[in-house]
């Protein structure tokens, strides 16, 4: 699911002739075992941190063209970002000030608020990232984007 449709894709897998693991080449707008692209994910949990309730948020969710979200799978969803926000904060905020060391920011009560803020300021610095949404760039960070291949 996306913003703007709902699509059945296919996820390619691959077995490893070395270790017989069975890898899945996942696209860059999708995480594991999440349907929702992260383009939608970053608009439900941006509501969420913006003050919105949860009821609210799913209320927003049911007007999209890809449909309507449960309110269980929308908390689900805000804490698992919240919990990798935690995670990744440090590496993030080292990520951020190494490009912009005075980088100057507005006083918000919400990390996401603050980190959403901050990634908004230095993807106009960097036009490499300038297409690239925030939770696209924590996805970046927590998941490895390199494949390799036996030659």
């Amino acid at each position: 699911m996306t913003l703007t449709c709902s699509e059945k894709i296919y996820i390619f897998r691959f077995r490893c002739p070395d270790c017989g693991y069975v890898h899945s080449v996942i696209p860059a707008f999708l995480e594991p075992y999440r349907q929702m692209a992260l383009d939608l994910q970053e608009e439900l949990v941006g509501a969420a941190h913006q003050g919105a309730t949860v009821e609210q948020v799913a209320e927003q969710a049911g007007a999209l063209p890809c449909g309507s979200l449960d309110e269980r799978a929308i908390a689900s969803l805000i804490r698992g970002w919240n919990q990798r926000l935690a995670q990744l904060e440090s590496g993030l905020w080292a990520w951020i000030l190494a490009r912009a060391p005075h980088l100057a920011l507005p006083r918000s009560s919400s990390l996401w608020n603050t980190l959403h803020t901050a990634w908004t300021i230095i993807r106009e610095r960097i036009p490499e990232l300038r297409n690239i949404r925030f939770l696209h760039g924590l996805n970046r960070l927590h998941f490895s984007m390199t494949v390799t291949a036996h030659g």
